[in-house]
């Protein structure tokens, strides 16, 4: 008899996986097994800090993740995991494995990660067999990294936890710049600063102790290009960096390897020097990570034959500098390079440095540059009209965080960077930014923009405060656009971001090219005490953000010259006399637009009536920590109202009127009231408002 065709697809499918009962099977004793979240229809079974000195050999046979990492494993021996056709991703990491046998990994045609990390496995020919990773065709993210490291290589702080998390996901522990967030980097610099320059200068002083004595007198370190051949699949490889060592032929049978990582923050990176055989044989990498190699010298063609290459990271190699950046220039011109990261190439304590056109006689050929972060890095300035000339001309964003800038005439050549879509120059503590004015204003001459590092360092500390309290007076007696000019910027430039950057002016007369496309001005922690002024030229700008700037004195249609405004963050400033001051609504008014708006922590007490009447499509307002002990101010303009926070004050309830106008716009959606941190008191006086929260529709979480 002829079985239906769908009958038999359906049989096929369902002996080519196992069964839910095979699922449901017993978990080895020491491990715990549940449903794997990427493959619903396998098991995650994590076996990590289990005491194990061999891998259980009662694993599941539906298991799609296994994890082995954290344990006492020494060997893996041939067919391991013969009975696991399915499993997808496998995590041997911080184990003492020594050795792999040649066919440990039969049977594994299915997995996708390999994490090896943290063994005894030395990279060499003689440690990983030829055909060790044959059965693995279908691989393609694997993690041969600390391999067998001494000690005192460890960073501290970088030990993770891989048993929480998939071996895909433990690329690096680096901070991506993607964000254009220095905080996260900042910790890791002020984690590592104690320790960075003691530990550079050991290894530097000895570049071959990378390699155990234990380790150097058994096998000599090189990478295993034989074995890696056989990986077709392959697209991530995440390996230790060695010295003097280039990447062997078997590399350019890898013709999917997109991603190479030699980070020395997830793995041991000890390549001082490189040259262009480092990388002549993995030309199809697209992604190739160097950051904290110690990486002393790079030639000018080192990157020359990595033709697809997109995305290179150089940061925290601190010995290389710009000098030696600016020769690798001219290979990097013959690759499609998008993005580009050299955080912290310049030790941390040099004085301020000035990027001249000698650092970038090769920069502007890279044609393809879109991204470029150059944080911690120490830059003072650039040289006058080096914006101009030697800029890629693709370049869209730029991340200047946590260095030294001064708003030195350079300024002036800023709109220069036509394609210049999102630039971030936010300040950080640990690197200090002095208080600073801008390029041609009142008394100051080209002479006068001398580094303030270079003064720091040639006076005593009584002579640079008394030098600062002089240029301070001086400066109080200055207002940030005093001087009719108008300022030019790049005109595609839509993002701009400078918090805690050390601005100390008052806000007057400020006029900004017309032709320009700016949308989103971030410039809170800095200090300004005065918008007293009238600003032009960002009449399109939708997101303004000003806390925390000392601010205590405004001029009441300051806000008036940005009527496209849809979020405004003005929180953790001073502004209590100018919100009771404002009695016709004047200082918002001119909102129409505004979506969101944050006037927290200014210690407000209360708002007026007609406050925030002219802000008709509003919907969340944060107004926390400000002691208003009553809330009188018309709302009943608005019908898009979701969020009100007014939580830490002194309110004990809401006004009949608003509890009216929001039970009516529940109607229509979901609105939320944040009242936690109040003295809502029960007591008959509050009766009605009390039973009101029960009752409605608002949402008071």
């Amino acid at each position: 008899m002829t079985v239906p065709l769908l009958h038999l697809t359906l049989v096929i499918v369902v002996m080519s996986f196992p069964s839910l009962a095979d699922q449901h099977s017993a978990c080895p004793e020491s491990c715990s097994c549940g449903v794997d979240p990427s493959y619903p229809a396998g098991l995650r079974v994590n076996c990590s800090h289990a005491n194990l000195h061999e891998v259980p050999e009662d694993i599941p046979v539906s298991t799609t993740t296994l994890l082995l990492a954290h344990n006492h494993l020494n060997v893996i021996r041939n067919n391991s995991f013969r009975h696991h056709a399915f499993l997808k991703h496998l995590n041997l990491s911080f184990n003492d494995i020594s050795q792999v046998e040649k066919d440990a990994f039969v049977g594994l045609g299915q997995l996708y990660s390999l994490c090896l990390r943290n063994n005894y496995l030395p990279l060499s020919p003689t440690t990983y067999p030829q055909l060790v990773f044959q059965p693995l065709v279908s691989l393609q993210i694997l993690h041969l990294t600390r391999m067998y490291v001494p000690k005192h290589f460890d960073r501290p702080g970088q030990e993770t936890t891989p048993e929480s998390i998939l071996p895909s996901q433990l690329e690096d522990s680096e901070v991506s710049h993607r964000s254009g967030d220095a905080v996260s980097l900042a910790r890791i610099v002020g984690r590592n600063r104690r320790q960075a320059s003691s530990l550079s200068a050991q290894r530097a002083q000895s570049p071959t102790s990378a390699t155990n004595l234990r380790v150097t007198k058994e096998v000599e370190l090189d990478y295993p290009d034989e074995a890696l051949s056989r990986l077709p699949s392959l697209r991530q490889l995440y390996i230790d960096g060695l010295a003097n060592r280039t990447f062997g032929p078997g590399f350019l049978s890898l013709t999917n390897l997109s991603t190479l990582s030699l980070s020395g923050k997830s793995g041991y990176c000890g390549m001082s020097t490189l040259t262009r055989e480092t990388f002549a044989n993995v030309p199809h990498v697209q992604r190739l990570n160097l950051s904290d190699c110690l990486i002393v010298h790079l030639a000018p063609d080192t990157f020359s034959s990595v033709k697809s290459l997109r995305d290179l990271d150089l940061s925290f190699n601190q010995a290389l500098g710009f000098d030696d950046l600016g020769d690798a220039f001219e290979g990097l011109s013959e690759t499609r390079l998008e993005n580009l990261t050299i955080d912290a190439i310049v030790p941390d304590k040099v004085l301020g440095l000035t990027i001249n056109s000698t650092h970038l006689r090769h920069f502007k050929n890279l044609r393809y540059l879109e991204k470029l972060s150059v944080r911690f890095n120490r830059i003072e300035a650039f040289e006058n009209g080096v914006l101009c000339t030697s800029v890629p001309p693709n370049l869209t964003q730029v991340y200047l965080n946590a260095n030294l800038l001064e708003l030195a005439p350079y300024v002036n050549d800023i709109d220069c960077l036509q394609s210049l879509e999102l630039l971030h120059i936010n300040g950080f503590d640990d690197y200090w930014t002095p208080p600073l004015r801008p390029p041609d204003s009142a008394d100051q001459s080209d002479e006068g923009w001398t580094s303030s590092c270079m003064e720091q360092c040639v006076r005593s500390d009584n002579q640079y405060r008394q030098a600062a309290d002089h240029r301070e007076k001086t400066r109080q007696r200055q207002s940030f656009g005093s001087v009719e000019k108008e300022f030019l910027i790049p005109p595609r430039l839509k993002i701009f971001k400078a918090r805690h950057f050390g601005l100390f002016y008052k806000l007057e007369r400020l006029r900004v090219s017309p032709n320009n496309t700016m949308m989103r001005i971030d410039m809170g922690e800095n200090h300004f005490p005065v918008w007293s002024g009238r600003v032009t030229g960002l009449e399109n700008l939708t997101e303004l953000y000003l806390e925390d700037t000392f601010t205590s004195d405004i001029r009441d249609d300051f806000f008036a010259s940005f009527p496209s405004l849809e979020i405004l963050a003005i929180a953790g400033n001073r502004l209590r006399s100018a919100f009771r001051n404002d009695l016709q609504g004047r200082l918002l008014r001119g909102l129409r637009s505004l979506r969101i708006l944050d006037i927290s922590q200014n210690d407000l007490g209360s708002l007026r009536k007609h406050t925030l009447e002219g802000l008709h499509n509003l919907k969340r307002l944060y107004a926390r920590v400000n002691g208003m002990a009553y809330f009188d101010c018309n709302i009943s303009h608005m019908e898009n109202i979701q969020h009100l926070d007014f939580s830490q004050n002194q309110l004990n309830t809401l006004p009949k009127w608003v509890r009216d106008h929001l039970d009516s716009v529940a109607e229509r959606h979901n609105v939320s009231v944040n009242m936690t941190y109040n003295p809502i008191a029960c007591t008959c006086q509050n009766i009605d408002f009390l039973r009101w929260i029960r009752g409605s529709k608002v949402d008071f979480g």
